[in-house]
């Protein structure tokens, strides 16, 4: 396969987070989606970035010097918070370690001309969301290499919905 990394001018770029991109048909490729007769979800779903080549919806960082390459995710489920990328499932591997958390959501308000986290939790039975369970939340997020990002707020939440 003809895999690389686009960053958002669709230039290919080595060593920083960017799009994974395939610039040539791999076998795996669905060739069209069902009840789409003309195309547009399709076209829309995986060439609209970048006319032409597949944008496959993850971040990745390809090395130079090794030739590998790291996910990061998807890059529709990404935050940009003070211009900083970072995928919501970096966020869930901190606090999915909290044995008080029992789930968690995150999401992305804009405020303020820039974009705040937010994140919702769910706790286990007898928990509460203590302004001292806060705090140790937000101090493990900043203690990772995303500290630029939470500076949003936590709440409590006891249960989320589901579709």
């Amino acid at each position: 396969m003809k895999v690389k990394a686009y960053d958002e001018r669709g230039n290919a770029v080595h060593d920083q987070q960017a799009e994974l991109v395939c610039e040539a048909a791999a076998p795996s490729m669905p060739l069209y989606f069902w009840n789409d007769p003309t195309g547009e979800k399709y076209k829309s779903a995986y060439f609209d970035v970048y006319p032409g080549v597949w944008r496959h919806g993850d971040y990745i960082i390809m090395h130079k010097d090794t030739g590998g390459i790291t996910f990061y995710g998807r890059s529709d489920s990404v935050l940009k918070p003070s211009g900083v990328r970072i995928g919501t499932a970096e966020i869930y591997n901190v606090v999915d370690k909290f044995g008080e958390v029992a789930d968690s959501l995150v999401i992305g308000q804009n405020y303020k001309g820039d974009q705040r986290v937010l994140l919702f939790v769910q706790l286990r039975p007898g928990y509460t969301l203590t302004d001292e369970l806060k705090d140790k939340i937000r101090k493990t997020l900043r203690s990772r290499p995303l500290p630029a990002i939470f500076r949003g707020s936590s709440w409590q939440f006891p249960t989320f919905p589901t579709l």
